[in-house]
């Protein structure tokens, strides 16, 4: 039997895993859908440069760590104006 809490819990990272990020994907994706390797995926979180949460329901002993899309695209933003940046410089030299 689940308690009024728990369905409560279970409302609410229903409706976080069903927000939409600005590109209209889900806001919230798995590391396996990032398209990084795994490892890269966490040196990422690590350094501070994406946002992730690590999401464990009661009872359960496992997590799930799940990547906030928008600041994977802004970090990707980021790396492009950053590469554009350094061509164009190369490019006016």
């Amino acid at each position: 039997m689940q308690t009024s809490t728990n369905v409560g819990a279970n409302a609410v990272v229903d409706l976080v895993l069903r927000e939409r990020a600005r590109s209209g994907r889900p806001r919230w994706i798995s590391v396996e859908e990032c398209p990084f390797s795994r490892a890269y995926v966490y040196d990422l979180i690590n350094r501070g440069l994406i946002g992730s949460v690590a999401v464990c329901l009661p009872g359960s002993r496992r997590k799930r760590r799940l990547i906030d899309a928008d600041s994977l695209d802004r970090f990707l933003e980021r790396l492009m104006s950053e590469q554009q940046s350094a061509a164009n410089a190369e490019v006016s030299v």
